[in-house]
């Protein structure tokens, strides 16, 4: 064998391992890639269940109008009777802390409750107001950033 198909052999090796890197690090990228999504896909879907189950609750343990009755900004959270899942409104999940055990692994739930103003759902607000915002946030060890998701809930009056 010449100098000529040598350097053709060798050029070929190059060109096919540098082909067969390439594919192989194009695998490993998409199973990461779709390892990731399985994971967000069970935060949210654990997320979307918790919003679920506290839309059956109450909006505030005392039902009474005007809203001068309800819980106070400074007190939302569940007594020390209460327990989690036996929560009997909205702001007994503020500050709940769990975590929740599944096919995928244990993933981390922590839940803030607070009122929020009327004309903008985003602002917190330190008085008592028909609008209180829970916010649940789904976190595991191997997701690379926590989900959130947001829920306003409204106390309407029916006469």
């Amino acid at each position: 064998m010449g100098m000529r198909e040598m350097i053709l052999v060798l050029g070929a090796i190059y060109f096919f391992s540098m082909t067969s890197l390439s594919i192989n690090r194009f695998c490993v990228s998409n199973t990461e890639t779709l390892i990731q999504n399985e994971f967000e896909y069970q935060a949210v879907s654990i997320a979307q269940r918790l919003i679920e189950e506290v839309k059956t609750r109450q909006f505030d343990a005392d039902l009474s109008f005007p809203p001068s009755s309800f819980d106070s900004p400074y007190s939302m959270g569940h007594s020390n009777i209460e327990s989690y899942p036996n929560f009997n409104d909205v702001d007994d999940y503020n500050n709940l802390n769990v975590n929740i055990n599944t096919a995928l692994g244990a993933f981390n739930v922590t839940v803030q409750v607070c009122y929020v103003a009327e004309n903008d759902p985003d602002t917190r607000v330190y008085v008592k107001t028909f609008y209180k915002r829970m916010t649940v946030t789904v976190n595991n060890n191997y997701m690379s950033h926590p989900i959130t998701l947001k829920h306003v809930f409204a106390y309407y009056e029916f006469s």
